[in-house]
């Protein structure tokens, strides 16, 4: 892609990956409102590790608008200080989601799917940070990282059917928006997306045919 392409996407990235962060926000709020956020009084008590695991992704889904907001402000000087930040949150929100599936699900089959947004969320946060010389990359990584947070919460919703996939269904469709970005800005949809959501959506078979196998 020419520089002039790229001097011309950073007003589209901003509000791009803004609103998909505020989405993204939104639909955590959304979830976990009822029983984490605005806790109903009937709703059931938290353990300590659930109540961390619950702060450490908050504090994720923050950091993640924070980091748009100041590239978008042209801060990229603070935006890369806060890289040391985030990768010391990220390494403890997967020991936190591990820790709080295992308690709430037990190491059981049911497990699996969280182990597998374990794996997924590592894997697309240590590209990144891998690729942060490499912008384009590097917040598409990122953004695919954020996404792999979101069943839980989708899972909440009154209107999903219960169950694992119906939640991990739903939260494929916010790779849709990023096809569509990059379609309409490059007219290709970027390689970090493309495969990156491929993997993503491969997984959710993987998993599923794997508690299968294993139940």
């Amino acid at each position: 892609m020419s520089l002039a392409v790229s001097s011309r996407a950073l007003p589209a990235d901003r509000l791009f990956f803004g609103g998909m962060g505020v989405a993204m926000c939104l639909t955590v709020w959304y979830g976990f409102a009822p029983t984490f956020y605005l806790a109903r009084p009937d709703a059931p008590s938290l353990s300590p590790i659930v109540y961390a695991h619950g702060l450490v992704a908050t504090a994720w889904m923050l950091l993640f608008l924070a980091q748009v907001a100041l590239v978008g402000a042209q801060r990229v000087d603070l935006h890369r200080r806060l890289g040391a930040l985030a990768a010391a949150l990220a390494v403890a929100l997967i020991v936190a989601t591990a820790a709080a599936s295992i308690e709430v699900r037990g190491l059981t089959p049911r497990v699996t799917f969280s182990a597998g947004a374990v794996v997924m969320f590592a894997i697309y946060v240590a590209a990144g940070f891998h690729q942060r010389r490499r912008p384009d990359a590097h917040k598409r990584l990122m953004l695919l990282a954020t996404v792999t947070l979101l069943p839980p919460a989708i899972a909440r919703m009154p209107f999903i059917p219960d169950g694992s996939v119906p939640p991990n269904l739903v939260g494929l469709l916010y790779l849709l928006p990023a096809f569509a970005y990059d379609w309409a800005l490059l007219r290709r949809i970027h390689p970090t997306i493309l495969w990156g959501g491929a993997f993503m959506i491969v997984m959710l078979p993987l998993r599923y045919y794997f508690r299968a196998y294993i139940s």
